[in-house]
């Protein structure tokens, strides 16, 4: 009979966790919501990096470029731009 608790407590260590295992997942859960708070942190500050890029080039193209939406038209300072040292490429 002795054979057959063995087998049944070999189930149910295979089924339930012990106190070492549970207290081994709240740190593993730990660590897994640090590693998303990193994440977000760093896909955050990419974004923000881009966003930053982004702006800087926007920056530097209207000292040089005006959008003009009622005439339609786009106004650039070529000689600005050269002067600058841009290459100013129209097609």
């Amino acid at each position: 009979m002795q054979k057959g608790l063995a087998k049944n407590s070999r189930k149910e260590d295979d089924i339930f966790l012990n106190l070492e295992a549970l207290c081994e997942n709240k740190v593993e859960t730990a660590d897994r919501s640090e590693e998303a708070i990193n994440r977000n942190d760093r896909i955050k500050a990419m974004e923000n990096m881009v966003h930053s890029l982004i702006s800087d080039r926007l920056l530097e193209l209207s000292k040089y470029v005006l959008l003009d939406p009622i005439g339609k038209r786009i106004l650039i300072d070529k000689s600005s731009m050269q002067t600058d040292g841009y290459q100013v490429l129209i097609n």
